[in-house]
């Protein structure tokens, strides 16, 4: 849909608004398919014709120009962020040295911006989230700036939730406030119980990890809050060697869970973070037996699978209940769907056993 056949557009100012995507993680999760050297984010996992990372530039360009699109990514994915996206500026393509987590990835991030436009707005995003309602998704996102912009606050992007998640952090909301309600607190992420409590009370939201607030706001929280990281990855250029040295943390623990100015928008936009192979089976197109099929497939009498399949071998499966599949030229992985949390286990193996090459 075009611009300007969203209204909630013609009300707000975007003219200070700027998008920083986080693509410097490796994906482990999605191993085999997701290496260290061709991570997740750009990956098509789910069949859709873009790699997760160009999905989410293609989401956001509806809101401002490429060139106010910046992407922060490990110094080792840079050559491949300017592949997949090759509309941005060379110059927005930030590259980290080190791997230390997202508060000094968004520092680093801020700072950049800070040094083109002072009065800069931000929307912090991963490279890896799939959004079904991407108009519904624009309107909340401008609603989050217009508030940024007027106000001393950290905005929050809160999921309605559909399930009594395990897998995610939750905010438990608060008064309202025009479009938004105050965070009373962060949760970390419950067991099964503690989740249906959460969904029953109507006051908890899915945390998506989407941050929107104004340059001020974030460098005093910066300044307030995590001090260390705003001297060693506040670098209005380049990351250099002082990177290094910050602190690796989240932006939640660092400054989310600490500041009193936190903000929410709630959101029922069809969000995932495309976290588990379990995920991207529920987002794929799927067979009458509820399977996923990638490749050249024939099943009988199996259910609720996720199967794909790189090769270009004939694949018959017979009799598979809820299973992961992915076969690769060096890799075959066979998992139930409920165990796939122990795939980090099998790469913690095969990396002390001098395998690296399959990592």
């Amino acid at each position: 849909m075009l611009l300007h056949e969203v209204e909630y557009l013609r009300q707000v100012d975007l003219s200070n608004l700027y998008v920083v995507i986080m693509a410097g993680g490796v994906g482990s999760r999605f191993w085999p398919l997701s290496r260290e050297a061709h991570p997740k984010q750009f990956l098509d996992v789910l069949g859709t014709g873009q790699s997760l990372i160009q999905s989410t530039f293609h989401r956001y360009s509806k809101i401002v120009a490429a060139d106010r699109i910046l992407v922060v990514t490990n110094e080792s994915y840079v050559e491949q962020v300017a592949d997949h996206l090759p509309e941005i500026p060379s110059a927005n393509i930030l590259a980290e040295p080190a791997r230390r987590n997202t508060a000094p990835c968004i520092a680093f991030a801020m700072s950049v911006i800070e040094s083109r436009n002072p009065k800069g707005v931000a929307v912090i995003a991963a490279a890896d989230h799939h959004i079904k309602d991407e108009v519904g998704f624009v309107n909340v996102i401008q609603q989050a700036a217009e508030i940024a912009s007027k106000q001393d606050v950290l905005m929050t992007i809160g999921i309605e939730p559909t399930r009594p998640a395990t897998g995610y952090g939750y905010i438990h909301q608060g008064d309202k406030q025009g479009a938004a309600f105050q965070v009373k607190a962060f949760c970390e992420k419950p067991n099964f119980e503690l989740a249906q409590q959460f969904i029953q009370s109507g006051e908890y939201l899915w945390n998506a990890g989407i941050f929107v607030w104004s340059l001020q706001s974030i460098k005093q929280a910066y300044n307030t809050f995590a001090k260390q990281i705003f001297n060693t990855a506040w670098h209005p250029s380049i990351a250099d060697s002082s990177y290094e040295l910050a602190e690796s943390t989240s932006v939640d623990f660092a400054i989310m869970e600490r500041a009193k100015n936190v903000l929410t928008v709630p959101a029922n936009v069809g969000w995932s973070d495309v976290g588990s192979w379990s995920a991207v089976h529920e987002l794929s197109k799927l067979d009458q037996d509820k399977n996923a099929k990638i490749g050249n497939i024939h099943t009988v009498d199996s259910h609720g699978c996720y199967l794909n399949i790189q090769t270009d071998k004939k694949v018959v499966i017979y009799g598979m209940n809820d299973m992961v599949v992915i076969d690769q030229d060096d890799v075959l992985l066979i998992i139930p769907k409920k165990d796939e949390n122990r795939i980090k286990e099998t790469l913690k193996e095969l990396k002390a056993s001098g395998k690296t090459k399959l990592l």
